[in-house]
């Protein structure tokens, strides 16, 4: 967890509650199957510690942070503390059974999607794409919720991206931001092979240009000083994210 504070600004932060993952995507290296979930009395004992601060949201990432036993109370524990709540999720265990519960539990959810069926599916080593997108689908039911949609650029997606994002954006009208995020290879667990020649960044921008160009709300993930050659692309702080 980082708690980076700035006076007037609207502060989220990102807690992690879980390393835990039900995908095993190529171009992820913060997953295991091994460790524990984090306590929940460890948990609020955080969240305690962040509503002392001038902090407006806390999101709840991992791993998979819908694995951990009491996602759901970690979810309305925020929401006492008057605070927005959210996380960040492949979507694949939310379902009709629980959408009302996610929905009074948490204010906004990104979910992370990479591509056209078969893309998607190549990258995160499964069948997933269909239940991701159904849960995009009934997280687009209510304006109120702040749905927001988490695509990571590899070699094999970036020529997609465009066609990719007016896709969702057509067929689920509440998507309120598309933020992208690049591959990083960490020697380990995800190969060099997947990340972006300096061509492929070039054809990121243009995307990203002509997305900005029509009206789509599309962000970088990343900052624009770490992007090759010098590509102006302003990166999203998360600090818009769930803002009234």
């Amino acid at each position: 967890m980082s708690l980076v504070l700035e006076q007037n600004k609207f502060i989220n932060i990102l807690l992690p509650i879980t390393y835990r993952c039900n995908l095993r995507c190529i171009f992820c290296s913060q997953y295991d199957n091994y460790g524990e979930h984090t306590s929940v009395k460890e948990i609020f004992r955080l969240i305690d510690s962040i509503s002392l601060h001038k902090v407006d949201a806390i999101t709840l990432y991992g791993g998979e942070p819908m694995l951990h036993p009491y996602f759901f109370e970690i979810g309305q524990y925020i929401k006492k503390k008057n605070l927005k709540s959210g996380f960040i999720s492949n979507g694949t265990l939310i379902n009709e059974a629980n959408i009302d519960l996610i929905l009074q539990s948490f204010d906004a959810g990104i979910i992370s999607i990479h591509g056209f069926e078969v893309i998607h599916n190549s990258l995160t080593n499964s069948q997933s794409f269909q239940r991701t997108l159904k849960s995009i689908e009934l997280l687009n039911f209510t304006e109120d919720f702040y749905l927001g949609i988490n695509i990571t650029v590899t070699k094999k997606n970036v020529h997609i991206l465009k066609d990719f994002i007016l896709y969702l954006y057509n067929k689920f009208p509440n998507i309120k931001t598309f933020i992208l995020n690049r591959a990083v290879n960490d020697g380990i667990k995800v190969s060099k092979e997947i990340l972006l020649t300096l061509d492929e960044y070039k054809l990121l921008e243009k995307q990203f240009r002509e997305l900005e160009g029509i009206g789509i709300p599309v962000e970088i993930g990343i900052p624009s000083k770490e992007l090759p050659n010098g590509l102006n692309i302003q990166a999203c702080s998360w600090n818009n994210h769930f803002k009234p």
